[in-house]
Order: C-alpha cells, then structure tokens, then sequence
C-alpha cells in the first residue's frame, strides 16, 4: 500500500514537472517569475510599458539569427508576474531590444519547442489545436495556452501564455 501510495506521488510529481517544462524557456517560467526576475537572469533591458503589458525584449547577438524573445506582465500578472513569453523571427515593433549571447536561433522551452519545430510534431505532442487558421495555431498545454505561427509547416514564432 506505502508503495502505491508513492509510486501515484512520483507520477504526480513527474507530470507536474513535465508540463512546467512545456512553459519554461531559459530557465524562466510563465505564470510563476516575474519580471524583476528576467532582469536579474538575462540582464538590464528598457523596459517597455504599454497598454496591455509591460515588456522586456532581448534580441540574439548575432543579427544574422534574427531571434528576438519578450518578457511580458500584464494585468491578469498584476504588472510583474509574467503573463506571456513570445519568441519571435523579426523585431517587434515599438519595442526596444537589448542584444545577449544568451539568446539563438536554438532558444527552445525546456520541453524542446523552438523555431523551425513543424506543426505535425506540435500535433504529435499535443493533439489537435483548439484553434487553427492557415499558419496559425493555438494548443492548450499544461492549463496555459501556446499559439504558434508558421511558415511552410515550421514555426517562425511562439508565445507562451498564462491562462
């Protein structure tokens, strides 16, 4: 009995470490940190208010691996834990980003999605989206949302979001 008991703990435990894998790139996890902890992770960057959420952006060092990932804290974060991550193939605009060698082209969740993942693998991993349209899709994950656009069945951006 001690035995079952612990073994359905372990699996418990597993589960809940795999799905907040699915929402954690560099170390930082939606829904749980905060901005204040990007900047002490990944280093100073203007931060960039704005109606919906406040942002923090980093771009690759690199130009030529056109990644760009943005922190953001909205209302629902109370302006400071992270409601959304969004890892992006071209600038956004109005946002001023700072350049890192922490972030490349290979930046990836700590599940492994990343730029250039086909939408057949995220199908294969999640079942079907519960919203699609074209190049866009949204999947439910771990309780929290991951849409995606594409480009010939291949990820050119993502964003993790705190449901």
């Amino acid at each position: 009995m001690k035995w079952t008991i612990a073994t359905l703990l372990l699996l418990v435990a597993c589960a809940a470490a795999a799905q907040e894998a699915e929402l954690t790139l560099m170390g930082i996890r939606v829904g749980k940190d905060s901005l204040s902890d990007v900047l002490s992770r990944i280093g100073l960057a203007p931060l960039a208010p704005g109606g919906a959420a406040d942002e923090l952006c980093y771009a690759a060092e690199n130009p030529f691996e056109a990644t760009w990932v943005v922190f953001g804290s909205g209302a629902s974060g109370r302006w400071e834990r992270l409601t959304h991550i969004r890892v992006l193939s071209i600038a956004p605009p109005g946002l001023s980003c700072r350049r890192t060698p922490l972030i490349t082209a290979m930046v990836s969740t700590d599940s492994g999605i990343h730029k250039g993942m086909t939408l057949a693998e995220l199908r294969s991993r999640y079942g079907a989206p519960t919203q699609a349209d074209g190049e866009l899709a949204v999947f439910a994950v771990g309780g929290r949302t991951l849409r995606t656009s594409a480009k010939n069945g291949k990820l050119t951006a993502f964003e993790l979001l705190a449901d």
